[in-house]
């Protein structure tokens, strides 16, 4: 049963929720921003507290209060207020993505404006190592915390991979193998660094949030604890030099395919362990074929694509397993709160308890790695 409802209301609005994102949590309270859509089919966002209530069999909580922003409106991204085209994307307070015929407006809190042009610089050149696409960035004159981000062409890799034309899907991920290891080998690039401790502290936080709100018997969730906890001692033991440019957060919705390829959201850009991408990408792409998104023929190529790049590269086989461990852990975590996937969620969850260790030997000495597991 899903924590956040499906369905928020507050007074006379309504929406269906899509994506949910804790904003705090405690035993007994659980602020959440919310994105859904309303009957007239428009994105809205809003906030939302539910309350510890055990009379609910369900969930365990009910909702305390709503508040939905009006249409295209939020008080903290002045730059929304009046910008014509497609709202896609609001996460109220944060920010905003607005389509229009000939670029997407990212909206921001005006102090972040100069991070994401110069983020979207870096990740360009970056980009270009592979003889990709990405978004040039600029500020949007007039219009504060507003990025225009040129528009590239092509269909996302996500959409593909949930179509019936495999021979584009393989020759899409043919281009990722033989790109990608251009994009990320260590060069001169002014980039943040997120080494292993970080990728630590965001699975550490994203699981202590989901078994906050979640509570499953006692015995799961010292099992989740001492998976989380067998995590970051692999990420921590003997850590890989976090010198590669990465996107940070790489999935199968941030690579365009076109006549090349192109690479967006470009703005997470960090110095990071070559395996820490590879494996964010490789779980996306199995998580696809257990919400039954992709048929198993795409995942395959999508796994024989990342296992390209990967041996290219060189990775280490056992930091991809304990990044891979650790993205398994924190997607499942973050699906938690997305009405549609929590049941699967709480269920990838408890299938962690159950893995194998991070990573195995096979007869022949070669490392053998975990998958998702239902």
């Amino acid at each position: 049963m899903s924590i956040v409802p499906r369905e928020i209301r507050a007074g006379a609005d309504v929406i269906t929720v899509g994506r949910a994102w804790p904003r705090s949590v405690s035993d007994d309270e659980l602020r959440v921003r919310l994105e859904g859509r309303d009957p007239l089919g428009r994105l809205r966002a809003g906030e939302a507290t539910l309350r510890r209530d055990a009379s609910c069999a369900d969930s365990g909580w009910t909702l305390r209060d709503a508040r939905l922003t009006p249409f295209a409106t939020d008080d903290r991204l002045p730059g929304l207020e009046g910008l014509r085209g497609d709202l896609v994307v609001h996460r109220v307070g944060r920010r905003a993505v607005v389509r229009r015929a000939r670029d997407h407006v990212k909206v921001v809190r005006p102090d972040k404006v100069d991070t994401i042009v110069e983020a979207h610089a870096t990740g360009a050149l970056l980009a270009g190592r592979a003889g990709w696409g990405s978004p040039s960035a600029h500020p949007l004159p007039g219009r504060s915390g507003a990025v225009s981000l040129s528009t590239l062409p092509g269909v996302p890799l996500h959409d593909l991979g949930a179509g019936t034309d495999l021979r584009v899907v393989r020759r899409a991920w043919r281009t990722f193998a033989a790109g990608w290891p251009r994009l990320a080998r260590p060069g001169a690039v002014d980039l943040p660094v997120h080494d292993a401790a970080a990728e630590a502290e965001l699975t550490g936080t994203a699981v202590r949030r989901a078994l906050t709100v979640w509570a499953p018997p006692p015995e799961l969730r010292d099992g989740i604890l001492a998976r989380l906890a067998d995590v970051r001692a692999a990420l921590l033991t003997d850590p890989g030099d976090p010198g590669a440019p990465s996107h940070r957060d790489l999935h199968d919705k941030q690579i365009l395919v076109g006549e090349r390829l192109g690479l967006l959201d470009l703005d997470t850009a960090a110095l990071a362990e070559p395996e820490l991408d590879l494996a964010n990408l490789h779980e996306h792409v199995l998580l696809r074929g257990q919400q039954g998104l992709w048929s198993s023929e795409a995942v395959t190529a999508g796994v024989e694509g990342v296992a390209a790049a990967a041996a290219t590269l060189r990775v280490d086989a056992r930091r991809m397993a304990a990044y891979r461990a650790a993205t398994r852990l924190r997607l499942a975590s973050i699906y938690l709160f997305r009405p549609r996937w929590a049941a699967q969620a709480q269920g990838w969850l408890a299938a962690a308890v159950h893995e194998s260790p991070l990573m195995e030997s096979s007869p022949a000495g070669h490392a053998r790695l975990g998958a998702w597991r239902t």
